[in-house]
């Protein structure tokens, strides 16, 4: 089985103009929109209506997963989120003046004017950049957490700055993504803010003294009547007010040449492992946010090969003034292979220091063999779905959506592997423990499923194991999650992240077509929706993995905007053409399947002009 991609340019038509509202639009302001929410349950009544707003961007970075994009917006009257779907990560810069026309939704609790890139009726347009910031409202803990839900409402989405206030755990060092703090004020009052990963809050030095910090007001809560979670949401470090600020110390990792693709490439984690022929490249970029002069040292490890470490080395203790850039280079090779590396970097000014670690681990051959190779992450709840009992157990769980997500591990490698000691986390914490001997042999698979945690076994003829951390199963989020896999020395393994467009309850995320291959919808390569513990195509992991040439495929577009592709085909050979709006939604339009071509040239003719759009996607595959 084989695929390929095309890319077809094309220019996007104007459709609708601004300059007047379109018929069913309601221009108004954000406060409007806040009062749309009922008063018991505080979730929007009217999610039909397309409102049209206006306001200033208040946050400064894409607070969504890469396929999205999400931002704060403001006006006179209040805030508001925006969660621009199928934006590509892109969003207006903070200070810019924008008009949103969307419909209302609410997420967690948190309302949103929820635009969609695919919808014509919606949009959002960058009316003017640089303007100055609403002034936040100044608080104290214990005046936001006395307000009342419907007064917390009507804040929600605005600029709020809190004066005087501690952190309650000073056991870190640093901030970390993900994590929320908890801020005291003189009198014990306490209230959430929120450290997230998309900023460059993480990895920055906290403090033990007071500070005031200034944030839009969040929310997540997970369960109606969507009442509590609020949170304050800094976006950037340089609005977190520390006294006494050390050198900041921002770092941008970028993964390249990967032996097992799944990791994000540009990321700023403090963790990562490097596969022999990985390259791993960490930029790092240090400045003092009151200028004043610093000095930089970096710590040299010995035994890396030529070209690896700092580039370049700064002179221990030499004074910089104005920043400095330096990057530190590794690559994954038999030598380093078991070895952990720690490049760290400190920078210091006259009032405070600054210390960034960044842990690299080097798998030893035999844990490199252990590839995660398929992902069930939104298993059907009923069996009405189309995947139903994947696990092939004799009856069906209490609760499918839970117990039959599932992991499968591979061993590539001629000796089986013990995995005794390693762990799975995801995005929140330890997911599973594999507490005792749990041997995977030599090319074959093991299955790590969602529960139960006692009885109702899967039926795959591979070792199995249910999740044993938390009680809540796997938890694989449908929304997107981050997979760990750590050995017994607590050493990162390998990651993998996807993102909500790749889930679906029809067909498992698979590796294709083999371990060093992407990550794709499971029944767009196969004839079957899932496989655990066997290759995609139902075979065994004993039999060799199949080769195919790649299809050559040429593509054109007409001037009625019809779009044609050709390949070389195998005479005999079925072919099935994929085709999608976007790559981050994924191919799940089967456009046409089990085409044959006796000649040996393959023809597909796209019945849907392309004429709104910049863009087309297609796959080629057999079947």
């Amino acid at each position: 089985m084989h695929w390929n991609l095309v890319l077809v340019g094309v220019l996007t038509l104007a459709s609708t103009s601004w300059g007047q509202a379109q018929t069913g639009v309601m221009v108004t302001n954000i406060a409007h929109l806040r009062r749309q929410l009922n008063q018991t349950t505080f979730v929007p009544t009217n999610t039909a209506q397309i409102f049209q707003v206006e306001g200033i961007v208040t946050s400064w970075t894409n607070l969504a997963v890469p396929a999205h994009g999400m931002f704060y917006l403001q006006d006179d009257t209040a805030g508001i989120a925006v969660f621009h779907s199928g934006a590509a990560g892109v969003v207006p810069p903070a200070g810019a003046r924008v008009r949103v026309r969307a419909s209302l939704s609410q997420f967690n609790g948190l309302l949103e004017l929820v635009p969609r890139v695919v919808d014509v009726n919606h949009r959002v347009q960058i009316l003017e950049t640089g303007r100055p910031l609403p002034l936040p409202r100044r608080l104290g803990v214990g005046t936001l957490a006395a307000l009342s839900t419907l007064e917390k409402e009507m804040l929600e989405g605005s600029l709020v700055s809190l004066t005087n206030v501690t952190l309650a755990d000073p056991a870190r060092r640093t901030f970390v993504g993900g994590v929320a703090e908890t801020l005291l004020d003189a009198a014990g009052f306490a209230f959430s803010m929120q450290v997230d990963a998309r900023t460059d809050i993480p990895n920055q030095v906290r403090t033990s003294e007071a500070f005031s910090v200034t944030g839009v007001l969040g929310q997540f809560d997970n369960a109606a009547p969507w009442d509590s979670g609020y949170l304050l949401l800094p976006t950037r470090f340089a609005d977190v007010l520390i006294p006494r600020k050390p050198p900041t110390i921002r770092f941008t990792c970028r993964l390249t040449q990967v032996a097992h693709p799944g990791d994000v490439p540009v990321s700023a984690r403090s963790e990562y492992a490097v596969h022999q022929g990985d390259e791993l490249e960490i930029e790092y970029e240090v400045t003092d946010p009151e200028a004043r002069p610093m000095r930089i040292e970096a710590g040299v490890e010995p035994g890396l090969p030529a070209g690896a470490g700092w580039d370049p080395v700064p002179p221990a203790g030499a004074t910089v003034t104005g920043g400095q850039r330096l990057l530190y280079r590794m690559t994954g090779t038999e030598a380093l292979a078991g070895r952990v590396f720690r490049p760290t970097l400190k920078a210091w000014n006259d009032v405070a220091t600054n210390v960034v670690t960044v842990k690299i681990y080097v798998p030893t051959a035999a844990e490199q063999a252990v590839v995660l190779m398929e992902i069930f992450a939104n298993p059907s709840s009923t069996g009405a779905g189309f995947v139903f009992n994947p696990l092939q157990r004799a009856s069906n769980p209490e609760d499918p959506a839970r117990d039959d997500e599932f992991l499968e591990l591979v061993n590539f490698s001629a000796a089986a592997v013990d995995l005794r000691g390693w762990r799975i986390e995801d995005a929140v914490g330890m997911r599973h423990e594999f507490r005792g001997s749990f041997v995977i042999p030599a090319r074959s698979a093991g299955i790590v499923y969602g529960g139960p945690l006692r009885g109702l076994t899967p039926n795959l003829g591979v070792p199995v194991a249910a999740a044993n951390a938390g009680g809540e199963g796997l938890s694989l989020d449908d929304l997107g999650d981050t997979i760990e896999v750590y050995n017994a020395g607590t050493n990162l393994v390998f990651r993998m992240v996807y993102v909500a467009t790749q889930v679906s309850s029809a067909t498992s995320l698979a590796r294709y077509p083999d371990a060093s291959g992407l990550w794709v919808e499971h029944s767009s390569v196969a004839r079957l929706q899932v496989s655990p513990g066997l290759q995609s195509d139902g075979r065994s992991y004993l039999e060799p993995m199949l080769r195919f040439d790649p299809i050559s495929v040429t593509a054109r577009r007409g001037s009625d905007g019809q779009i044609s592709l050709r390949w070389n085909a195998t005479p005999g050979v079925p072919y099935t053409v994929w085709s999608a709006e976007t790559l981050t939604t994924g191919f799940r339009q089967e456009s046409l399947r089990g085409m044959q071509f006796p000649n040996g040239l393959g023809q597909y003719v796209d019945p849907i002009p392309v004429t709104t759009r910049k863009s087309r996607f297609y796959r080629v595959s057999t079947p």
